[in-house]
């Protein structure tokens, strides 16, 4: 983005840019003039210069219609065969065909297939370097010819426009003809692309062996602008706008993708890109206003310093992605918003019209994609100003209505209301808190307008009451239905509401607002209330002793035997029978935990009085298993289960040590039950 302050020199610029949109002076900017010729021509007098042995032609021609024939349309001529074939010339015809002739005692010829089409501007060239004639279509070679010689010396005048010798047909081109160039010397590939969409100057690599160039500029005499004087006289031809692809600067690529770029010193910069390879494509730069400068309505601005080009040779449609980076130009101070491409096809009789590109002001530039041909300049586009807000203009009652300017740049803005001026409002954006009639003046550079009105009316807010409801909640209660709110039919909202069930396990513990709205009349009210989630202690664990069971992580507990609630509220319980005993732990709120079961299988069926405790070891194992017995178990039986219990072993207890091998075992809960005819005892291992 820029500054809106510029140094004076960059104002001045400015100032001249803008006036001379409105005092402009015919100038021969980038193709200017051409000739259109019919049955007419221009005649250059016979010279020693123009008799060469080796030569380039170039032109830039636009044919209204072909003969029949490919000799029939000349160009460049400068050939005849009263004293024998001599000379040479540059010709078309034959629904779009090119040749190149030479005499020297016979006639030597290269020609190319039905390449071009009427009404639509290309560059011709033909070369011949003593052993290779050559011509090109755009700076394409479309045809070769091999002959070893020079091309033979005539007395003819040159012509361009028909054939010198008359006496063989005046073989008028039909059509516009502009920017003449001949070489004496065969000019390289590379060259002609380079230089086929620019003018010919001093910096030219091979300038010193040009030997006439016509840009037909200026009426009356065709002046020579080759150092030599080679000067014409136009003979009934009519001076017309040019369309020639020329500029003062170009660029170019062929076969492959486009990626190109010309600069205008550091003003801005105009980049071509292609998704994929392009036959060929120039960018060309003019340096200075069009020679033709119509514009269409709309238009408030142009950069009359300059303008870019793009120049496609192929017939077919070929996308391109056009780029303008306008940087530092001066035209854009203090309304960028509005900038704009104006483009036309080509430098003729079209006028300049202005196009929607795709802006983007960070990176200060202007695109389009386009598949044609197209010269671009920088121009701006006034809005008519609108008033942009959100939703209907009948807005809540306490809200605020923002309207914001659209397009406007940050300088000159004032808000109005039906009073009068709204003091302070001079921004994009005003604030609206109260009902009426608004409109906007703004003065952006040269860009001044007022917007039209608009009516902001307020609509009454309903009065919503969230009901009575319980506030306070454990993580893990059950969901709570929401119902009372008045007026009845609005929403619930906030943290685990949904479909007006609030759930305090998907809230989550901690404080949580909840919101009851009724929408009337497109106006919403809301009220909302505090529900208080406790959060859940963590759940216990149990340990096992002899002959109780104890939880450990809670203040106080519940305990319960097969689901029937006990009495006990401390961490140990004695227990006095085998069973699916259960427990939680009690939080200060009175929030439970999760549930946490023990079922407990190895307590003796009956009172073991006398008995020590079994000891086993190691616990749990992967190769035997080990039982430290009392006395008295002596001739008890046992019997080791699985889970499922299935029996794994059976056996008598024969010794106070009894070694069980578990190696094939799978891995798991194992059981070994210990009887007598009064007792049973259950011990528990597992297998790794």
């Amino acid at each position: 983005m820029f500054s809106k302050y510029y140094s004076f020199s960059r104002i001045f610029i400015a100032f001249l840019v803008l006036f001379f949109h409105h005092n402009m002076v015919a100038q021969l900017s980038g193709s200017g003039r051409a000739y259109d010729f019919n049955s007419n021509f221009v005649s250059v007098p016979n010279n020693a210069s123009l008799n060469v042995s080796t030569i380039t032609i170039e032109a830039w021609i636009k044919a209204d219609s072909w003969a029949t024939n490919i000799w029939e349309n000349s160009i460049v001529s400068k050939d005849g065969w009263a004293s024998g074939d001599q000379g040479y010339c540059l010709r078309a015809g034959a629904n779009g065909a090119l040749s190149f002739n030479f005499g020297n005692g016979s006639w030597h010829e290269v020609t190319s297939p039905a390449l071009m089409q009427t009404g639509k501007w290309y560059h011709v060239a033909a070369t011949y370097n003593g052993s290779i004639q050559r011509i090109f279509i755009n700076g394409i070679q479309v045809g070769t010819s091999n002959y070893t010689g020079s091309i033979s010396s005539t007395t003819y005048d040159l012509n361009i426009g028909r054939m010198s010798y008359t006496s063989g047909g005046t073989r008028f081109f039909d059509g516009s003809i502009d920017e003449v160039r001949i070489w004496n010397t065969a000019l390289p590939e590379a060259v002609i692309k380079e230089y086929m969409c620019q003018k010919v100057t001093a910096g030219h690599p091979n300038y010193s062996n040009l030997r006439a160039y016509y840009n037909f500029d200026l009426p009356g005499t065709v002046v020579d602008q080759s150092p030599l004087g080679n000067n014409g006289t136009v003979s009934g031809a009519t001076h017309v706008a040019s369309g020639a692809a020329i500029g003062d600067k170009s660029t170019f690529v062929y076969g492959a993708p486009a990626n190109l770029t010309l600069p205008f010193g550091s003003i801005d910069t105009f980049q071509v890109t292609t998704a994929g390879n392009v036959e060929g494509l120039h960018v060309y730069r003019v340096d200075g206003a069009p020679f033709l400068n119509t514009l269409t309505t709309g238009i408030n601005a142009v950069d009359q310093t300059h303008y870019y080009g793009v120049f496609l040779t192929a017939n077919s449609s070929t996308s391109y992605t056009a780029t303008y980076r306008y940087a530092n130009n001066p035209i854009t101070t203090d309304v960028e918003p509005y900038l704009t491409l104006v483009t036309r096809l080509d430098g003729a009789a079209q006028p300049w019209i202005p196009t929607n590109p795709t802006v983007n002001t960070t990176m200060n530039t202007l695109s389009r994609t386009i598949p044609i041909r197209q010269e671009y300049m920088l121009g701006v586009k006034c809005p008519s100003m609108a008033l942009n807000y959100s939703g209907s203009p009948s807005f809540c009652a306490g809200d605020l209505v923002n309207l914001t300017l659209i397009n406007a740049a940050n300088t000159g803005i004032q808000w109005y209301s039906a009073s009068g001026l709204i003091s302070g409002a001079t921004s994009n954006t005003v604030s609206i808190s109260a009902p009426g009639s608004y409109y906007v003046t703004a003065n952006t550079g040269i860009c001044a307008s007022t917007s039209a009105s608009v009516n902001v009316s307020f609509t009454a807010v309903p009065s919503v009451d969230f009901g009575l409801a319980t506030l306070t909640h454990c993580e893990t209660a059950i969901p709570y239905t929401l119902s009372s709110g008045q007026p009845s039919g609005g929403i619930y909202s906030g943290s685990g509401v949904q479909n007006g069930i609030f759930s305090p396990n998907s809230a989550g513990a901690g404080t949580h607002t909840i919101y009851y709205a009724v929408t009337e009349n497109g106006c919403t009210g809301i009220d909302s209330v505090n529900f208080q989630v406790n959060p859940a202690p963590p759940s216990p664990t149990i340990t096992q002793g002899i002959a109780t069971l104890c939880a450990e992580g809670g203040n106080s507990y519940a305990w319960f035997l097969n689901n029937t609630p006990l009495s006990a509220t401390d961490s140990c319980l004695t227990v006095t029978q085998n069973g699916n005993y259960s427990v939680v732990s009690l939080s200060n709120a009175g929030c439970a935990s999760d549930t946490v079961q023990f079922l407990l299988v190895d307590l003796a069926s009956e009172a073991i009085s006398g008995l020590e405790e079994i000891i086993v070891y190691p616990n749990p194992s992967t190769d035997f298993i080990q039982f430290q017995l009392p006395i008295n178990a002596l001739g008890m039986s046992y019997s080791v289960t699985n889970e499922q219990g299935g029996v794994q072993q059976k056996g008598f207890v024969l010794d106070q040590q009894l070694f069980l091998s578990v190696r094939s075992f799978p891995a798991g809960v194992y059981f070994v039950q210990f009887t007598d005819s009064t007792t049973s005892i259950v011990r528990k291992f597992v297998k790794k």
